[in-house]
């Protein structure tokens, strides 16, 4: 494809984006390239809202594509992303990556930059608190603007943030990536909802998520690599799951351990939105060339999925 277009559509937990990127994919003759970490797993479904990507009436790209419990770094993933979208492009096809973690899907733009693990000092030579959000806030003290881009709960990249103050006496917001986006022409949709609607709408997944076997997932990841691994990256819900079925909880009454899960999707939507708008800001001096569009579509409004398709056609040129 000589003119080569790519359709990025996000949004937080529980919108909406991939009905409507599966329609989209259908009028384009596209496919879908997946942008949610969680769903590259091969043993998470139920619990990251995975597709049935296999009977889905479009190609699918990068999902079960991690078969063993190993992290994926953003520099890895870029990699896949470019792979699949040269695939798809080779058919003369519109890609569409779809997913909700932003922090990989900005890596498409902003490259994280390489450093010398081996020149990295322990984060122990920092006094930080052995509570994950408290190390963050205590980050936040440091280097506010790199404790803004980094979820309170992801401890890998807190303490990374720490060891590159550390090595370099500069703040790790001083390491910020390079603009270097993918080759080709770009349209990028935040799909929102009004709060309540979504809150709602999270509310009421999280209950069919568990209605449709989640729990029952979570056993079958007891006892062997899978569960130490859910443990440290924390993906939501797992854990609460597994220390439910450990008896590490406080109480033993499942329900109460669904609306802690239900609370913590709510409060990580709030942050994709807040990332969203981060992300926005980022990228707003770069888009002068023309290859980059970014839109926000609210799917409370009465019209939205008029909007989207519209969006849609005219960044194709189709009709």
């Amino acid at each position: 494809m000589d003119n080569k277009k790519y359709i990025i559509v996000m949004g937080p937990t529980g919108v909406g984006k991939s009905d409507l990127a599966i329609e989209a994919a259908q009028f384009l003759s596209g496919e879908i390239i997946n942008g949610d970490v969680g769903q590259f797993y091969t043993p998470f479904g139920i619990g990251t809202a995975k597709p049935e990507w296999r009977n889905e009436p479009v190609t699918h790209h990068l999902f079960d594509v991690i078969d063993e419990p190993i992290d994926c770094t953003v520099v890895s993933y870029r990699s896949m992303v470019q792979n699949a979208l040269d695939q798809v492009w080779s058919k003369k096809r519109i890609p569409l990556i779809v997913g909700g973690s932003g922090f990989y899907l900005q890596s498409l733009f902003f490259p994280p930059l390489s450093f010398d693990d081996a020149d990295h000092a322990h984060v122990s030579e920092v006094s930080i608190d052995s509570s994950v959000e408290k190390t963050w806030h205590n980050l936040k003290k440091y280097d506010s603007e790199r404790a803004a881009q980094i979820d309170p709960h992801d401890s890998y990249r807190i303490d990374r943030a720490f060891e590159f103050m550390i090595n370099s006496g500069k703040k790790a917001s001083f390491f910020n990536p390079i603009y270097n986006p993918l080759c080709g022409q770009g349209l990028v949709i935040f799909c929102a909802r009004e709060r309540t609607e979504l809150y709602d709408r999270i509310d009421a997944r999280v209950l069919h998520m568990m209605q449709s076997g989640w729990k029952h997932e979570v056993e079958l990841l007891l006892d062997t690599p899978w569960e130490n691994f859910l443990l440290r990256k924390k993906l939501i819900g797992y854990p609460d799951i597994i220390k439910y079925l450990r008896g590490d909880t406080e109480t033993q009454d499942f329900e109460s351990v669904v609306t802690e899960i239900q609370k913590k999707t709510r409060h990580y939507a709030k942050r994709q939105s807040t990332f969203w708008r981060a992300f926005e800001k980022k990228v707003q001096p770069y888009m002068i060339n023309n290859n980059l569009v970014l839109k926000t579509v609210n799917l409370s409004l009465e019209n939205s999925r008029q909007e989207f398709m519209k969006l849609i056609k005219d960044f194709c040129d189709v009709t």
